[in-house]
């Protein structure tokens, strides 16, 4: 990882400037009286706000995370609950630390605020290397906000979890930015129709931000195990990286490219699958390391891969 130099691209076909600071404990009028949103009225709570700020930091990615939560219905009280997985492993590949969380409740108009106990903030142990990070907020109501921030560090830098923009309950606000650093190349990848159509999109010396307002919740539906597929989203998945090189006769830097092709990218999945757990007592692990992924050409190959993985988990 000594030899990464970082650097980025990105193409916007359209840029729009957009900047807006949201502050734990600072709520507008709008936060304080909404009961209801507008688009889904029979949602029980509702995330005012949320942004997601990344940057590159001593061969780690480290995300700081922000979070703004209104309960709206009886029902929605069980959002007091919040639960954040996090994927350890062997390497401590992911970490999370600087937990904050609040809770707001308003009498009389007057907001009350109480900081939320570091006994309510924990993590719990699961097995393949996965943990959760948890946060129990007390005397949650009808009317309640719940704020909560974090950091996490990732040191899987090929492809980078990215920003979901959608969640289970609507969204009125959601706001992510990265900042990137030479010499790295990554492919975006976005998803969604509000993403391509809607999605505020700004650049500014080497950090880029993405704003989207409205969301619908989207939630799990039966007979529909791909449900994800629709969610407005982004990711970025490493393209091409320098690397220097010195010696007596190569001193400078190279390009390296990262999965270039479709046999790159399942290897790279299945070595995922297995770093994570997903086949360690599975009787279908060895059909799928002996997947074979040849082709003639590229669109051969791609469909060998869609037919063989929809076959597995569809």
């Amino acid at each position: 990882m000594k030899e990464l130099i970082f650097t980025f691209v990105l193409v916007f076909i359209a840029v729009t400037v957009f900047s807006q600071k949201v502050k734990m404990g600072e709520f507008s009028e709008q936060d304080k009286i909404l009961t209801e949103v507008s688009f889904e009225k029979d949602a029980d709570a509702v995330i005012l706000w949320e942004q997601g700020q990344s940057r590159f930091y001593s061969g780690l990615l480290e995300t700081s995370y922000f979070f703004r939560v209104k309960i709206l219905k009886e029902s929605g009280k069980s959002r007091g609950v919040v639960k954040i997985p996090f994927y350890v492993g062997e390497e401590r590949t992911e970490n999370i630390n600087g937990v904050n969380a609040t809770i707001t409740n308003f009498i009389n108009g007057k907001p009350t605020t109480i900081i939320v106990e570091k006994d309510n903030i924990f993590e719990v142990d699961f097995s393949d290397g996965w943990k959760e990070m948890r946060i129990t907020f007390p005397n949650v109501q009808v009317g309640s906000i719940l704020e909560y921030s974090y950091k996490k560090s990732d040191k899987n830098l090929g492809i980078l979890d990215g920003w979901d923009f959608q969640s289970e309950i609507p969204t009125l606000g959601s706001s992510y930015e990265i900042t990137m650093v030479p010499y790295y190349d990554y492919k975006l990848l976005g998803q969604g129709f509000k993403y391509f159509n809607e999605a505020e999109v700004s650049s500014n010396n080497g950090v880029y931000k993405w704003t989207m307002r409205n969301l619908h919740s989207l939630r799990a539906e039966p007979f529909m195990n791909n449900f994800t597929d629709y969610r407005e989203r982004l990711e970025f998945q490493l393209s091409r990286y320098q690397k220097v090189s010195s010696g007596a006769y190569n001193n400078g830097v190279e390009w390296v490219d990262v999965l270039s092709t479709w046999q790159e990218v399942g290897n790279r999945v299945l070595e995922d699958f297995q770093e994570m757990g997903f086949f360690r007592s599975n009787p279908i692990e060895k059909e799928i390391l002996n997947i074979d992924l040849n082709g003639a050409t590229e669109k051969e190959r791609a469909k060998k891969l869609i037919i063989f993985f929809s076959r597995i988990f569809f």
